[in-house]
């Protein structure tokens, strides 16, 4: 599920995993049986399965280990979500020329000139984020795209790190104060 999408109220319900949604998981979404509330309050379950009715604590300790899934499945579509924006964001190289700086756009002026540089033209025109060109040599266009593929691994290595993180983290407290952050990859 691409929670990236879903508005922000569909998510929060998505997150906050009630004991029966635990309870359906459990039995894979075919479970005859209701759950209701008694008069106190308590949860009571009107078992009408052939299967053997889990016991109270065995969907808690479920629907517990569901939450942490949901949670974790939500803050890696945030870091994937953070790595597009951050990924695709333009970019002044050395020269002072600003570009864009997406991975498309990396591999598209290294293929561009590599071509040049196969028809063996020593002058490589290179249009701005504005559209304004600029002309550099084979060299300069290949030490501008060395730049900016720089650029983009780190910001790739950023989101693999964070992805890392977020896998090895095991309680729900752990998670949800993880915040994933990208910082500005100027450097």
């Amino acid at each position: 599920m691409m929670l990236a999408t879903m508005k922000k109220e569909a998510i929060e319900d998505y997150l906050n995993v009630t004991f029966a949604d635990a309870l359906f998981e459990m039995f894979n979404g075919a479970v005859n049986a209701s759950v209701t509330k008694d008069d106190s309050g308590a949860i009571k379950i009107i078992w009408n399965d052939e299967r053997p009715q889990p016991k109270f604590q065995e969907v808690e300790n479920f629907r517990s280990k569901l939450k942490l899934d949901r949670l974790k499945e939500y803050k890696s579509n945030l870091v994937r979500v953070m790595f597009q924006v951050a990924q695709s964001e333009n970019y002044t190289v050395k020269s002072g020329q600003t570009l864009q700086a997406d991975y498309d756009s990396v591999q598209a002026l290294d293929g561009a000139v590599r071509l040049v540089e196969q028809a063996g033209l020593k002058d490589v025109v290179l249009y701005g984020a504005d559209n304004t060109p600029k002309t550099y040599s084979v060299k300069e266009a290949k030490d501008i795209i060395t730049e900016l593929a720089v650029r983009w691994q780190g910001i790739f290595a950023k989101k693999q790190s964070l992805l890392v993180e977020l896998n090895s983290l095991n309680s729900l407290g752990e998670v949800e104060a993880f915040t994933p952050e990208f910082k500005n990859q100027k450097e």
